[in-house]
């Protein structure tokens, strides 16, 4: 294998000392079609190869020629490779040619810079290495070179011939070279061309290749990337990480070979056992037992993140938790399950891609696409969430983080793919009723009460723990009121399963209306204008996608002075769409105006042709929110 692993390495030319000989050093040699505005570098070459070695090892080499044409492009003269306790680099070298192909530099080892691979409160071997060949003078060409060798093949990697938007690719490969006694698995996405194959000294040889691909464009409102640029997933069908070993062929099998890692992990201290049954022991229901021990949970660990080797998908043994009393989301939920379980009460780690607007699993595809472990607590009434790794979390609330998508379930029998909830707009609410007492001059005090629910209430939950004056600088940065004073900003939060934060304000307004001898021109939408007007696209080429689903509902009510009548009044506005609805009304009772306003949107992806449906419906928002009504005094 490992002859027939450098034959191919010569054969697709990854070495350095040919490149000053290629065309595709030379920038006047990009293609017509592949330059414009919009394309701000072009991959002139990539090749990777994967090398499958055997159940437990495989290498992925690559070599990449970019030309950056302007600034914007600059970030493709910047290569990164990961690697960690079961990885290691070979071979990462980078060199950077002008314009004619003339190599101004080569980066020697030296150059190359060896650093962590993840933040300060995190304790992991994540590493990565960072070659930087940015320069000034534009188009310059770079090439990188590298191969890295894995003994985990759960992270068997996928491939991109696009990764990023504003950059073009004239040609790619991948190639695949396996024993024919390995099966290795692959799922296309927005690409049909299957591989062509081969069979070679008793390997399979599976190559895909794609050429003169025009840059894609960022589009208002695109789905995530991953979701439409073309790829190549790749899966073992049979793994061994460090002598754990098992089929992954199926979600049944991922799941049954998971449950091998977490054999003889739980050695739950007895004296942990028993303070946990006199924790429970007046509980009136499993779901109020539940409760306890999260708050136990919660009050008793902190989330530190350890990652070594097959740490990275093994929890902690329970004992050590309890100890030290830290741990990542796998020693978390395990030990959570472990509390749960002298409690008498079953439940299921689950395996989820976390993370606020990360794309769903593809579920036709078992393979490791999971960065974050949570549990599941399935009681008579209803399964119960438990975000582990957090110490303020409300009970039974998993939020955009990793709400709303399909996990894998570690069930006895197996994995079993499950979707976790979704926040729907009957439960994302922002409900506020607004009394505003306007002045002669204009001037105003406002009295707000609003209650924030579900993913609304994520945006204002924070603020309980903020002094006043933090709390008064967050409203001044959010609120659209151009000149105002916090008399008041108070924050109560109630931890529900769907959670929800009441905020009381009060806020002294500098003209609130617009005096013009004797009348008042007043906005009456004060705190909640949509802003951002979007343009309609006659070629728009990605599905339009709106993020997550919510309904706000405002009711205020202004007093003028004595003597003030309606002079113009809006007209109420009722729109609807596949994707949301939108009604104000407008009602005066004595010296009262009642504005009323509520809006709903739907999570979704929509066709690409109802984006300027979706336009016109944002435009005309904007403009019914910036409606003015105007008040006349009686002489």
């Amino acid at each position: 294998m490992r002859a027939l692993y450098i034959s191919i390495l010569l054969l697709l030319g990854l070495g350095l000392q040919a490149p000053a000989a290629l065309a595709q050093l030379v920038a006047a040699n990009i293609p017509a079609s592949l330059k414009g505005d919009e394309t701000h570098a072009v991959v002139r070459l990539d090749e990777t190869l994967i090398t499958i070695e055997s159940t437990s090892k495989f290498s992925r080499s690559n070599k990449s020629i970019v030309t950056i044409l302007n600034k914007e492009g600059r970030f493709k003269a910047l290569k990164t490779v990961f690697y960690d306790q079961l990885s290691v680099i070979e071979n990462f070298t980078a060199a950077l040619y002008d314009a004619n192909g003339k190599r101004i530099k080569r980066l020697k080892s030296k150059d190359i810079t060896d650093v962590s691979a993840t933040s300060s409160n995190l304790f992991d071997d994540n590493r990565k290495k960072v070659a930087d060949l940015r320069y000034d003078r534009y188009p310059y060409t770079v090439v990188f070179e590298y191969t890295v060798v894995n003994r985990n093949p759960l992270i068997l990697p996928d491939w991109y011939p696009v990764r990023s938007t504003n950059v073009a690719v004239e040609k790619a490969s991948l190639q695949v070279v396996h024993p024919k006694d390995i099966t290795i698995r692959h799922y296309l996405r927005n690409m049909d061309s299957p591989p062509t194959s081969k069979v070679q000294d008793n390997n399979l040889n599976l190559l895909w290749q794609v050429a003169n691909i025009k840059p894609f464009v960022n589009e208002q409102y695109d789905p995530p990337a991953t979701n439409w640029f073309p790829s190549v997933n790749l899966a073992y069908s049979s793994i061994n990480v460090n002598g754990y070993a098992g089929a992954i062929s199926t979600w049944n099998l991922f799941g049954q070979w998971y449950q091998q890692l977490l054999v003889g992990r739980n050695d739950l201290p007895e004296a942990t056992k028993a303070k946990i049954k006199a924790l429970v022991a007046d509980a009136d229901s499993d779901l109020e037992k539940t409760r306890r021990i999260y708050k136990y949970l919660q009050d008793k660990t902190r989330y530190v993140s350890i990652q070594l080797g097959i740490g990275g998908w093994q929890p902690f043994k329970t004992s050590l938790v309890d100890t030290k009393s830290y741990g990542d989301c796998k020693a978390l939920s395990f030990y959570t399950q472990a509390l749960l379980a002298e409690a008498g009460i079953k439940s299921n780690l689950a395996l989820v891609r976390a993370g606020r607007g990360a794309p769903d699993i593809i579920k036709d595809f078992p393979s490791n696409q999971f960065n974050h472990m949570i549990l599941a607590v399935p009681l008579v009434q209803d399964t119960v969430w438990l975000e582990c790794t957090s110490q303020v979390n409300p009970f039974g609330y998993l939020g955009r983080f990793t709400g709303n998508r399909h996990v894998l379930l570690i069930t006895e029998e197996g994995g079993k793919v499950v979707k976790t909830p979704a926040y729907t707009a009957n439960k994302n609410l922002q409900n506020r009723t607004v009394q505003v007492k306007i002045k002669d001059n204009g001037d105003a005090t406002l009295q707000a009460s609003t209650t924030y629910t579900g993913i609304q209430y994520d945006s204002r939950s924070e603020l309980k723990d903020y002094s006043f004056e933090d709390r008064s600088k967050y409203l001044y940065r959010v609120l659209d009121i151009p000149s105002f004073d916090v008399q008041r900003a108070e924050y109560q939060e109630v931890k529900t399963r769907i959670p929800e934060v009441k905020e009381d304000l009060v806020l002294n307004i500098r003209n609130c209306a617009s005096t013009t001898g004797n009348r008042l021109f007043l906005q009456p939408n004060i705190l909640n204008k949509r802003s951002g007007r979007l343009k309609k696209q006659t070629d728009r080429v990605t599905d339009f996608y709106y993020s997550f689903s919510w309904s706000d509902a405002d009711t205020i009510i202004y007093e003028f002075p004595e003597g003030y009548m309606p002079e113009a009044m809006p007209k109420a506005t009722k729109l609807e769409g596949a994707f949301g609805s939108y009604e104000t009304s407008f009602s005066i009772e004595g010296n009262k105006l009642i504005y009323i306003r509520k809006m709903m949107m739907k999570e979704g992806t929509y066709p690409p042709e109802t984006f300027n449906e979706f336009v016109d419906f944002n435009n005309k928002v904007i403009r019914a929110d910036n409606a003015k009504v105007v008040m006349v005094k009686n002489t």
